[in-house]
């Protein structure tokens, strides 16, 4: 029993195709558990909880692309809105993805087995694209590149099976009207297939015995021979073809009718080839080059951070893996090792690998998209197509760098380790930042249950990382669980983007429009925000009395003046399925206690703001931060505990600096609207003196 365990285990760990599924998920899904949401991500979620099929479709046409609908109405009826559902779905697409690629490198090219297994190994984990934690936006390109690579294998299939043609054809064309009707990020791709139909029909002039190469080949055998490859190259692509010019059409003629963005036909203009061929060069050396320095990182080596131990742990844990994967190939002298053998590069190798870049590149120039001077790590999703071209060179520059059996053992398991200890960096940054948004999704909805619509929600800059304005306006809609597009009850405002903090106090119109949504609101139906969790803070909503906090930035103070804290209404909504698929809540947390005390002063219940003190004691939780004291000086002044009130005052002014400014006003009026009594006065004199109060 246990021979036969190990000779499976053996197997498995020789198998070629086990090996790229176990680097995929030891790359990117280990934390998937962890992840979320982010940035694109939220559009397709809001437009589909919102209105369905409809909204997605709305949402796809104003993007360029429609068609591509059909993925999320076939996908959203079976995963629904959770993030983990649809991480898996993205991971399961990318591997399906470089599976095929792998199979169609080994249909094409059969004696290059350790070349192809590397460059798929490159492609699978390339650094340049770090953008598969948004798993809901790029499921489509997930799709769509899988279904690219699926058309070329059952392409190459119709023309080794003639028996079979037409269903192994059909398929094909199926398979590549979908891709290119889905996203046009791989349109250019479809340039290789006249090229790979050449190809395959020179391997099976050669395996029949006509060789057009051949040197006994006379001149007008070798004008016979390619003349009928090429007339069967023209026939066999023309299909295809036809397709590839019915998507032109429909993107370039009837979709630029209708005004839409990102319009190929740019892309003709002698400026654009002039500017793409100016910064080709640049491209190229940012993809091939430039992007592998990010493998090390001197940050990532700090010991300060517990992270760091994970990451380092997994790259050292997989190289050894890796390292361990190439040796057992060669232990079986029968088997040819795709790690140790050596080839010197073909010429057809090389050249289907670079126009495979090229190609993969040209949809973004069409686009007017210049990969290296666009912001990373966004810019990534330009050179997706290029990845298997770029992967075929590194693999073949890693052959031809590391010829030695054993130093090209070495080298592969670093550069493995490297590769996946790199992705799972980059998944704990989107992990930390999942994290954060969570912390405002949950303590926004704990402070205010219900928020008026046309409410603007403002804070001085970008508080969330991996996001940006609108995607967090899609975010908060989503979250109070919105169905209107056009208004959209609530707008998210960075104020270091799009808003001046003087012109607010003025009062006036805030309006937005993204994609199928518009929101419009006024500032003095604002909600201003300060939310700094690494600070050890909790979310605030402002009042206009703490404009004098001198602890807030000065755009902060000014907007604070305007915040309205009517908007929010105490309404105990249960939030429904939606709500809890997306956002883990945990109020066990000292943020739950200290956001509903501050919505029970907003309604005037300090017995409720006094419960929430007693119960975060009780649960061991105290305040990261002397602001998030002061709800409950003033719920204990109101209900006559002075003592409870004024300690508390006293834990404030130690625990954070400038309270002064603030605890100040507290005590003030807090002399004019309770009670007069001997016990207040007392309290009152000693909160005043200890505080330096004028």
């Amino acid at each position: 029993m246990i021979f036969m365990l190990k000779n499976y285990v053996h197997r498995i760990l020789r198998d070629p195709r086990a090996a790229l599924i176990s680097a995929g998920i030891l790359a990117f899904g280990l934390l998937i558990p962890s992840l979320g949401l982010f940035q694109d991500d939220w559009h397709f979620i809001h437009y589909g909880s919102a209105a369905g099929a409809r909204g997605m479709l709305e949402f796809l046409t104003m993007d360029g692309r429609p068609t591509a609908a059909w993925v999320y109405a076939t996908l959203y009826p079976l995963l629904g809105f959770s993030p983990l559902r649809w991480h898996v779905l993205s991971l399961t697409l990318r591997l399906v993805t470089v599976l095929l690629a792998f199979s169609t490198l080994t249909t094409l090219f059969p004696n290059r087995t350790r070349t192809n297994l590397l460059a798929s190994f490159f492609f699978l984990l390339y650094p340049f694209f770090t953008l598969q934690p948004q798993a809901v936006v790029y499921a489509e390109h997930w799709m769509a590149f899988a279904l690219f690579f699926a058309s070329l294998l059952l392409m190459m299939r119709a023309i080794q099976n003639p028996k079979r043609w037409f269903v192994y054809t059909a398929l094909a064309i199926l398979a590549e009207t979908l891709h290119l009707f889905t996203v046009e990020y791989f349109v250019g791709l479809e340039l290789l297939r006249p090229f790979i139909i050449w190809m395959m029909a020179k391997q099976q002039a050669a395996n029949q015995g006509h060789n057009p190469g051949s040197i006994q080949t006379s001149n007008a055998s070798l004008h016979s021979d390619y003349t009928q490859i090429a007339k069967r190259v023209a026939l066999t692509w023309l299909p295809y073809l036809l397709i590839l010019f019915l998507f032109l059409y429909w993107r370039v003629d009837f979709l630029g009718s209708l005004d839409l963005r990102n319009n190929p036909a740019d892309a003709l203009s002698l400026q654009t080839i002039i500017t793409t061929l100016q910064h080709l060069g640049a491209d190229i050396a940012l993809v091939l080059v430039s992007s592998w320095f990010k493998l090390v990182d001197p940050t990532a080596l700090e010991l300060t951070r517990a992270r760091n131990f994970v990451v380092i742990a997994i790259t050292l844990v997989t190289a050894l893996l890796a390292y361990f994967y190439s040796r057992s190939l060669s232990e079986d002298n029968s088997h040819q090792s795709p790690i140790t053998n050596y080839q010197l590069p073909s010429p057809s190798y090389l050249l289907s690998a670079s126009l495979a870049l090229l190609l993969g590149l040209a949809p973004a120039y069409a686009a007017n998209f210049i990969i290296h001077l666009k912001l990373e790590p966004w810019n990534g999703r330009f050179a997706l197509a290029a990845l298997p071209g770029a992967g075929m060179l590194i693999a073949v520059v890693f052959e031809s760098l590391f010829t030695s059996e054993k130093t090209r053992r070495v080298m592969f398991a670093i550069l493995i380790g490297l590769l996946i200890g790199f992705h799972n960096r980059n998944a704990f940054d989107f992990k930390t930042s999942w994290e954060k948004q969570v912390k405002l999704y949950e303590q926004l909805t704990w402070r205010a249950p219900f928020i008026e619509p046309g409410t603007p929600i403002i804070t001085d800059q970008e508080i969330l990382s991996y996001m940006g304005d609108y995607p967090t306006s899609f975010a908060l809609n989503t979250i109070y669980d919105t169905k209107s597009l056009r208004p959209s009850p609530y707008w998210f405002f960075a104020m270091s983007e799009n808003l001046d903090a003087a012109s607010l106090a003025e009062g006036g119109e805030l309006t937005a429009k993204k994609y199928a949504s518009t929101f419009v609101g006024n500032s003095r139906d604002s909600l201003i925000i300060v939310f700094e969790p690494e600070k050890n803070q909790c979310l605030w909503i402002l009042r206009p009395e703490d404009a004098s906090y001198r602890g807030l930035v000065e755009p902060i103070k000014q907007a604070a003046q305007v915040s309205n804290l009517s908007r929010i209404q105490d309404k105990h909504k249960t939030y429904p399925t939606l709500y809890r698929a997306i956002v883990p809540e945990n109020p066990a947390s000292w943020c739950f206690h200290y956001q509903r005390a501050d919505l029970a002063r907003q309604i005037g219940d300090w017995e409720q703001v006094v419960f929430f003190w007693d119960l975060a004691e009780r649960g061991g939780y105290a305040p990261g931060h002397g602001f998030e004291y002061v709800p409950f000086i003033q719920g204990y002044a109101y209900v006559g505990n002075w003592k409870q009130a004024l300690a508390l005052t006293k834990q404030s002014h130690r625990v954070s600096a400038n309270m002064k400014t603030i605890l100040c006003p507290v005590w003030e009026e807090l002399t004019t609207s309770t009670p007069k009594s001997a016990e207040r006065d007392l309290s009152v004199g000693e909160a005043m003196e200890l505080l330096g109060c004028q």
